[in-house]
Parts: structure tokens; C-alpha cells; sequence
């Protein structure tokens, strides 16, 4: 072992291993009586067999070769200083300042990634120079389980990495660049899927993490692996400005997002998500109770035209047109907010949809919103009501209430009216099987029955206008009666992409 590390510990446990070394010692005279000799320590090393169990791009293994270097000079009345190379990772200047009890404090840390030379004579603590990658968490744990405080000296850095991993996320070719001030650590970072400010607080549990963004692309997280458990009421609160927020393909626009922290954990106090073809507005909660995470999140999305909502969400609703709409959700989940799944997902949902046009839609040509299993209605129904869905089949409104449990959407009162007909959809869409199990009923208006009546009854069809007409004539209302004798039962039944319907 190193006798410079058994003189100073291991103080974050990441050495294991030996390792051959040499050291030289010089001793220069002393100047006068008075001065103590000034003594320049020089260890040399391969470090072959020492690992080094840091966080890249401090890590190595005990096979691994690497150069070190270690000068340093003490004795007289100057500071002592100590220069440390680790190949072409790291070079290292530290100075400490001698006082009067034969002390030393830490007057300058110079730590240059990469070939950047060091800053000579510059107070405080600078970390500059190309990096390969870093990863934040893994860092900030080793620093706190190593229990040493920061030291109350200016501190700034200036990066250039060619990864940054934070929060499970991988950003390339990030330059960061910032300093510590009395609020905070003060961070301008740039790439090209991330931009902007962040301001990292020294007293966490007292003060938001502010991050004032102009972009923020995050790629979705690929299949269901494990996830650490994270205490809530560990974490900062968060109060987050963003010009362009996306999430895998999703592109959400301007986003704002404020959490406030409860005895329980967090609360996401409110989101607000702005883009032209919704708002969005949410509030919710995550709390540890018991050893038991939970999640529960309320929102509200308003747009100007629901087929171009859902396709902004990767639906294939293009055969919507026009149809304002306002869906609210009240949901919970057991688990942390990451651990959302459609299997463990309970709560209700509301649909209202304005004046529109239901399109046709091909079967298999994309993703489909499954609450609306009527978007697939006007293919099949064609054979009945040729006459109301040539040209798709327009709708003064859509309601819909839908309970959740456990993937499930259940409905009992899905209704989408129009001038032309009524459509009533009860039963089951599976959420997480993509399916349906629903039934449909269709009840064309009076009004417009006459034009068809008789292809659609045959001979009795002539009969059935004329006695719709002569009431349409006579009486002021027309019973509903003759309006259910009209409508036909359907059974939707299979995936969401193309499902069996069946005239019951």
C-alpha cells in the first residue's frame, strides 16, 4: 500500500488491493536558523494491482495499469503544497496554508480532468478540464457516505463531459459550467437535449431545486426494470420553469412544475403544461406511510380539437374532426410515481366532448385511444346506416364516465349524440390487454329516418316512413318509442386496433 494513504486513511472506503511504488526524498538546507528545511516527497507507482472503486471516470481495476504521481513539499514557512497525476484522468494541486499550532487549512484545490493544465495560484476550489462521463448520483453518494464536509472556501467548475447521467437519464456532450454561491451550487448546463440553469440548494430540505430550462428532452424509460426505493420525504422540493419539455416521443411544450413537501413526502402542488393543442393542469401527492408508497395524481386536459390531443399523445385520432374536449382524471397507485402501471391504476375518468365529426378509420393503422371504442363504429355500421356514416358520422357532443381498476375502464354511460343518430356504449375496455368487451347501442333520430326507411324495413320500410311522417305532421312530439323501435344492438369485442362488431 501507498504510505501516503496509510498516513491519510481511505475516507471514502475506495481502495482495495496493493500496489508497488518507489519514493524519493529530498531535503533542501534550511535558509537560516530560524526556517525549517523544506522536504519534497516524490512517490511513483503503476498502481497494478490497486482498485480504485469510485465513480467514472475515477474508477479502475486492480489489473489495470495506471500512472500515478505523487509531489509534495513541506518544512519552511511557505504553504505545503501537494501535485497529484493520475494519468491522463486527473491531475490534482492541492495548498494548505501552515499556522501558527503546526496546523495546515486548505487554502486552493485545483482539480483538472483530462490534459487541462492546472491553475496555478487560484484561491479557492476549481474543477475544469474534459471528463468521459459522470454520473451525479453516484458521486453525490460516495461524498455523503463519506461524511466530509465541504469546505467553506469559493468553489466553481467548468466542464466539458462527453456523458452526464442523472436521474436514469444519459445526456452526451454536455458542457457545465458554474459555481457555489450563498444559495446554492449554480449550474449552466448545455447539450443537445438538455439547456439551461440549475440551482442546487445548500440546505435541500428548506429550499426548492430551481431549474430555469430552455429545453428538456428525456428519452422514455425502455420496459418495467427494477426501480431503488426512494424516501419522498428525503428529496428537495422542485420548482421548475421549461420552454420545451418532452418525454420520449412526446412533445409537451412550455411546462411548469412546483412541489411542496408534506409530513408524509411530497406533493406535486401544480402542473401546468401549454401547447397548441392542450392544457394541461394537475395536482397530486406521493407519500410513505408505513413502510408503503403511494401515488395519487388529479388533472385536467381542455383542447380545441380532440383528434389532434390524442395524436400529440401518439393516438391515431386524425379522424376526429373539430371536437372540443375536457377529460379530468382522479387516479392512485400503489408505489412510487415512476411505478405507474395500467394493472395497478384505480380512480375515474371524465370525457366531454363538443360538435365534431367521427372519421372512418382503417383497422391496424395505428394506435388507438381505447376509451372511444365508438371510433370504430362507423366502418361496421356503414352496412346499416349507410346513409348517416358515408361521410363519417357527425356528433353534437360525447360524455363519458369511466371507473378504473386494476387495467380496466368500466362504463355504463358513454354517449355520443348527433343530429343523426345516438350512440350508447356500456361494458369493459382493458387498459393494459388493449381490448373491449362492450355493447353498443345505435338509435337513429326520427327526423332523419324517413329518407331510408324503406331499404332499411323492406316492404314494411314504406309503411314505417309514411306512419313516421304523418307524426312528424300531426303531433308536436313524437314519441321515443318509435325511436327505439329503430335502433340496433351491437357486441364490440377484441383488441382496440381491429375489434369484432357484431349486430346483436
Amino acid at each position: 500500500m501507498l504510505p501516503w494513504l496509510d498516513a491519510h486513511g481511505d475516507p471514502l472506503g475506495a481502495l482495495s488491493g496493493a500496489t508497488d511504488w518507489q519514493a524519493t526524498l529530498d531535503i533542501a538546507p534550511a535558509a537560516n536558523d530560524l526556517d525549517a528545511p523544506v522536504k519534497r516527497l516524490s512517490i511513483e507507482s503503476s498502481l497494478t494491482g490497486l482498485a480504485l472503486g469510485l465513480p467514472a471516470p475515477l474508477t479502475k481495476t486492480a489489473a489495470q495499469a495506471q500512472t500515478f504521481h505523487l509531489v509534495t513539499q513541506f518544512g519552511g514557512n511557505g504553504p505545503r503544497t501537494t501535485h497529484v497525476t493520475l494519468g491522463k484522468v486527473l491531475q490534482a494541486t492541492v495548498r494548505r496554508q501552515p499556522r501558527a499550532d503546526g496546523s495546515t487549512d486548505l487554502s486552493s484545490l485545483d482539480l483538472a480532468f483530462g490534459v487541462a493544465e492546472p491553475v496555478r495560484n487560484e484561491p479557492g476550489i476549481f474543477i475544469h478540464g474534459k471528463a468521459s462521463s459522470l454520473l451525479l448520483e453516484e458521486w453525490a453518494s460516495v461524498l455523503h457516505a463519506s461524511g466530509s464536509p465541504v469546505p467553506a472556501l469559493p468553489m466553481r467548475f467548468d466542464l466539458a463531459l462527453a456523458g452526464l447521467g442523472v436521474l436514469g437519464q444519459q445526456f452526451d456532450a454536455v458542457t457545465l459550467r458554474g459555481e457555489k454561491n450563498a444559495e446554492g451550487w449554480l449550474a449552466h448546463i448545455e447539450s443537445a437535449r438538455v439547456a439551461g440553469t440549475v440551482l442546487v440548494p445548500l440546505d435541500p430540505l428548506h429550499a426548492p431545486l430551481v431549474l430555469t430550462l430552455s429545453r428538456l428532452w428525456l428519452t422514455a424509460r425502455a420496459g418495467a426494470a427494477p426501480q431503488t426505493l426512494i424516501d419522498p420525504r428525503s428529496l428537495p422540493t422542485v420548482a421548475m420553469t421549461c420552454e420545451s419539455f418532452r418525454y420520449g416521443d412526446i412533445d409537451f411544450g412550455n411546462t411548469a412544475v412546483t412541489t411542496t413537501r408534506s409530513d408524509t413526502g411530497l406533493n406535486l402542488q401544480a402542473l401546468a403544461v401549454t401547447n397548441p393543442a392542450y392544457q394541461l393542469t394537475a395536482s397530486g401527492a406521493w407519500s410513505l406511510v408505513k413502510a408503503q408508497h403511494h401515488s395519487a395524481l388529479n388533472l385536467e386536459i381542455r383542447s380545441p380539437k380532440l383528434g389532434q390531443m390524442l395524436s400529440s399523445f401518439g393516438y391515431a385520432m386524425a379522424g376526429v374532426a373539430g371536437a372540443p374536449a375536457v377529460l379530468g382524471l382522479t387516479a392512485q397507485w400503489p408505489g412510487m410515481p415512476t411505478q405507474f402501471s395500467l394493472d395497478n391504476l384505480t380512480g375515474q375518468l371524465d370525457l366531454h366532448v363538443k360538435k365534431g365529426r367521427m372519421l372512418d378509420i382503417e383497422p391496424g393503422s395505428g394506435r388507438f385511444f381505447g376509451l372511444l371504442s365508438v371510433q370504430m363504429l362507423p366502418r361496421r355500421l356503414t352496412l346499416d346506416f349507410a346513409d348517416f356514416f358515408k361521410k363519417g358520422f357527425a356528433f353534437d357532443r360525447i360524455d363519458g364516465s369511466f371507473d378504473l381498476e386494476h387495467g380496466n375502464a368500466y362504463t355504463n354511460s358513454l354517449i355520443m349524440a348527433g343530429p343523426s343518430a345516438t350512440v350508447e356504449v356500456s361494458g369493459r375496455a382493458g387498459l393494459a390487454a388493449q381490448d373491449y368487451d362492450q355493447r353498443a347501442v345505435v338509435t337513429p333520430a326520427l327526423a332523419s329516418s324517413l329518407p331510408w326507411a324503406g331499404a332499411f324495413f323492406g316492404p314494411a320500410g314504406i309503411g314505417v316512413a309514411a306512419a313516421i311522417y304523418l307524426g312528424q305532421k300531426t303531433f308536436t312530439q313524437i314519441p321515443q318509442q318509435v325511436d327505439r323501435f329503430l335502433s340496433r344492438r351491437y357486441a364490440i369485442i377484441g383488441p382496440w386496433h381491429d375489434p369484432k362488431i357484431e349486430r346483436l
